[in-house]
Order: C-alpha cells, then sequence, then structure tokens
C-alpha cells in the first residue's frame, strides 16, 4: 500500500507481537518473533532465494531460511518480500536519475 503496509499485514503485526497471544513463529523457523527482534538477531537474505533470513549476531547459528524445505522456491511468479513502498522517495530518486541522464546528452 505505497509507503504503508496494509491494514490486514498490521492487524496480523499487532496479534503476533501482543504477548498476550503466546508464542508465535515464522513457518521454518525456530526462533519466535520476540527473538528474532531482539538485538541478538540480524536479518539478512537467503543467498539462494532472498528472502529474510534470521541470523544470530554473535555465536552459532542452527537456523537455516525458511525457503530450504520449499519445493517450489523461489517462485519468480509470486512478489518477493520486500519493505513498502516510499513513493515520494522513489520519484525524488528517478527524478534525480532522470536529471542526471539529460544533463549527460
Amino acid at each position: 500500500m505505497g509507503d504503508r503496509y496494509s491494514l490486514e499485514f498490521e492487524r496480523c503485526w499487532d496479534l503476533i507481537s501482543d504477548p498476550a497471544t503466546g508464542d508465535c513463529y515464522v513457518k521454518g523457523t525456530n526462533e519466535t518473533i520476540q527473538e528474532l527482534l531482539s538485538s541478538k538477531w540480524d536479518i539478512s537474505d537467503c543467498a539462494r532465494c532472498s528472502m529474510p533470513v534470521p541470523i544470530i549476531a554473535v555465536g552459532f547459528q542452527e537456523s537455516s531460511c525458511v525457503c530450504d524445505d520449499l519445493d517450489n522456491w523461489p517462485n519468480n511468479e509470486l512478489p518477493s518480500p520486500r519493505e513498502p513502498v516510499k513513493n515520494t522517495k522513489a520519484l525524488s530518486d528517478i527524478h534525480r536519475r532522470l536529471n542526471r541522464t539529460s544533463r549527460s546528452c
């Protein structure tokens, strides 16, 4: 939804981040959402499919990407996980590149 997450996502996020809900996990991971949000974890892209992967910031890591057990991944027909688009910034970047290109011609 442009520079915001969808209302459906926001409702889901509110539910899984509420301590009253209990432990919530991303399918295919062993760490709770609350654990992944702690400073112990970094989130990086999977080397194979670009999905976000939890990586322990210090020490040994036992988890792997959730794509590890998916037969049909990466599926390039589905939208890739990403942050919401910030239209103003995206348009400013395009404008800046167009100006730079027009000056060099």
